[in-house]
């Protein structure tokens, strides 16, 4: 359904981060580990280096899981001796860890975490030149997953490369509806292989957002298969799918760049991962977008490939990005049938990149060119989506409901639509 007014959330009451955590202490304890790697960066050409690094400079959480997180800090031309420490509290239990403040990409992967708890991390510096007087770097904070159905509350957006006075307030626009997490549906920069454009299009604008939550992202087109890009997000060098919990929701997150045709392995991976997944709720995440409004089109490798899977283990909901608007589909299903529910396709891509028009076709519930965030409040067996643009204008909204027959009823029959 579309509206004008943003649906009632579930309850979900917000107390500050120190009373969470002292509350937490009193009912669980948490003993929190600490494993430290520092990654060397690929390098820029030598005329730039001083004008662009560091790439990431701030600190920002990916990685999260039930009980644990990697927070992530880039240094650069720190002095000899420097030493850089890490305290993070987690319910009763913190941890302080110092190591040397070498240069690279520190990966800071933190274990034993409170599930579904706020987490606060503090990161300083103490330069030999100034014995006894730490620098504070930065302090964030994020929440660990539930491990139970619970409500939590995510954002979906993403493409925001190229304008970073575009991206920033729609970061600030996320940051301000206080998601447990955030999924970047691709194309974080304009090109992953040009270090400069990292920090300019995508670290700087989103600082607060990423002050505050985890990112997952997912891989797009422009970020050229950079190794970069898997080093900053702690992935497997060229293998971008991978798959997450949160609460009663498992989610899959696609690599519609690569090879993803039923004898390739990321196929073999998803249909193992969907196969074994007993979550109320399956979603999906990839670049580039099933169904086009811009150019109404059906991704055919998509459509023989990837739905026939969706089907046949549940999935009911898609994200993707690529084109730079927004778009949500009435709910598809094929003739074939074996679908447990119906899935809704929704485009979610206009963070930053140009606007794209738009063409309504005759699977569209919603699409527009415009600037577009998603926020989706899952609450046991119901999902509820609002789009919102980046002054926070609701413009769409959607409210899934597991079992809910008159959803299905409606559901438009994909090899039945008119040729657009």
């Amino acid at each position: 359904m579309t509206g004008d007014t943003e649906p009632r959330r579930a309850s979900r009451r917000r107390i500050s981060l120190p009373r969470a955590l002292a509350l937490a202490a009193g009912v669980l304890a948490a003993t929190v580990g600490v494993a430290w790697a520092v990654h060397t960066l690929g390098s820029a050409p030598a005329d730039r280096a001083s004008a662009i690094r560091p790439v990431v400079g701030r600190p920002y959480v990916s990685k999260a899981t039930a009980s644990s997180a990697s927070v992530f800090l880039e240094l650069e031309h720190v002095s000899r001796s420097a030493i850089l420490t890490l305290t993070c509290s987690s319910g009763n239990s913190s941890v302080t860890k110092r190591v040397d403040a070498t240069d690279g990409l520190h990966e800071v992967a933190l274990t034993g975490l409170l599930p579904g708890a706020p987490q606060e991390y503090a990161i300083s510096i103490l330069e030999p030149q100034s014995p006894g007087e730490e620098e504070v770097l930065a302090r964030g904070q994020f929440v660990t997953a539930p491990t139970r159905a619970g409500p939590f509350r995510f954002a979906v957006y993403g493409d925001t490369q190229k304008h970073p006075e575009i991206h920033k307030p729609i970061a600030d626009a996320i940051a301000a509806e206080k998601p447990d997490f955030v999924l970047h549906v691709g194309d974080l920069t304009q090109d992953g292989l040009d270090e400069p454009r990292w920090p300019h299009e995508f670290f700087t604008p989103a600082r607060l957002m990423l002050f505050q939550c985890a990112i997952f992202p997912v891989i797009g087109n422009h970020e050229n298969d950079a190794p970069l890009y898997f080093q900053l997000f702690g992935l497997p060098l060229g293998k971008a799918w991978y798959t997450f919990s949160w609460g009663n929701v498992d989610f899959f997150v696609v690599d519609s760049i690569a090879d993803f045709q039923p004898a390739s392995e990321q196929w073999k991976w998803l249909k193992a991962a969907l196969e074994a997944s007993t979550a109320t709720w399956k979603i999906v995440a990839h670049h580039y977008p099933f169904i086009s409004s811009r150019k109404r089109f059906m991704d055919q490798q998509m459509n023989e490939s990837l739905r026939p899977l969706f089907e046949q283990y549940g999935v009911c909901l898609v994200f993707s990005g690529h084109e730079h608007n927004y778009a949500r589909t009435r709910p598809l299903l094929s003739s074939a049938g074996g679908s447990a529910c119906p899935i809704t396709y929704i485009t979610v891509g206009p963070g930053g990149g140009p606007l794209r028009p738009v063409t309504r076709g005759p699977w569209d519930a919603v699409a527009c060119s415009c600037r577009a965030y998603m926020v989706v409040d899952v609450s046991g067996e119901s999902l509820v989506m609002v789009a919102k643009d980046a002054s926070g204008r609701v413009f769409d909204t959607l409210t899934l409901t597991k079992g809910d027959a008159s959803y299905s009823k409606r559901a438009l029959v994909i090899d039945r639509l008119p040729d657009p």
